[in-house]
């Protein structure tokens, strides 16, 4: 009961993003998220939806900070495709790294 009360409060915060105008709000909202999720996952014994949250999670606090450099985009995106590698099982495994490009990219974004 207690890791579901968890998960919703992750999918409370991946809500109230959708109602921020500011990127810094959004990326900080997400940060919070990940971290909600990478606990929620933990609980659940699934390792590997905690990485993958907990790497979102540090993925967004250092977009926040660092913007000005494009090698931290870089970085983001190896980072998932290095962790989706040393996660695969099967074509399934692609799913959630093409996930993880998109979201990267788009909150990459300026605008």
């Amino acid at each position: 009961m207690i890791v579901q009360l968890i998960g919703l409060v992750g999918v409370f915060f991946i809500l109230v993003t959708f109602q921020a105008n500011k990127r810094r709000t959004i990326l900080q909202l997400q940060t919070i998220s990940g971290l909600i999720f990478t606990v929620h996952y933990l609980l659940l014994g699934a390792a590997t939806g905690a990485w993958v949250n907990l790497l979102c999670a540090i993925r967004n606090y250092v977009f926040e900070r660092y913007r000005q450099y494009e090698w931290v985009y870089w970085l983001a995106l190896a980072a998932f495709v290095i962790s989706g590698l040393l996660t695969w099982k099967s074509w399934t495994s692609v799913l959630p790294l093409i996930g993880s490009i998109f979201s990267t990219t788009g909150l990459w974004q300026n605008q």
